[in-house]
């Protein structure tokens, strides 16, 4: 549930995990394999295949920020340590003093599940220019939260 963040969406993922296992069980080395680690890896594909599936037939356009912000207070109040209600508007207003497309590429990478690469298709930009939106981004994000 740490990736996807909503219970029935979890369950339906270990739904799927469980039918995924029992038809393809015959693909789990048992003598030199790890079924632990075989269940852990296929249940996090399988996570943020979904993840990325809503993501992309939601189709959020980069010009509608504020549902993308509220996703962001959303997660943050389903976080295991809870934050205080002034921590979540402080984050808010950080992340409104980035730039759009920065703000953008921070919201989708962190509240969607994006890869840089992904990202850089999405917003059809370079890979390079992605990456360093993400970094500065986090870094005034961070500088702004202290």
């Amino acid at each position: 549930m740490a990736i996807v963040r909503n219970q029935a969406l979890a369950e339906d993922i270990l739904h799927d995990l469980f039918v995924r296992v029992w038809t393809r069980a015959d693909s789990f080395d048992a003598e030199g394999g790890n079924g632990q680690a075989w269940l852990s890896r296929m249940a996090r594909n399988l996570a943020l295949n979904t993840q990325r599936y809503a993501y992309r037939e939601a189709s959020l356009s980069t010009d509608q920020e504020m549902p993308e912000l509220d996703a962001v207070l959303e997660r943050l109040s389903h976080e295991p340590e809870p934050r205080s209600s002034r921590e979540r508007h402080t984050l808010l207003d950080c992340l409104k003093q980035l730039d759009t497309e920065q703000r953008s590429a921070v919201v989708k990478a962190y509240v969607h599940g994006l890869t840089h690469s992904e990202l850089a298709s999405h917003l059809d930009k370079p890979l390079g220019t992605v990456k360093a939106w993400v970094q500065r981004s986090l870094i005034k994000l961070r500088e702004c939260m202290s």
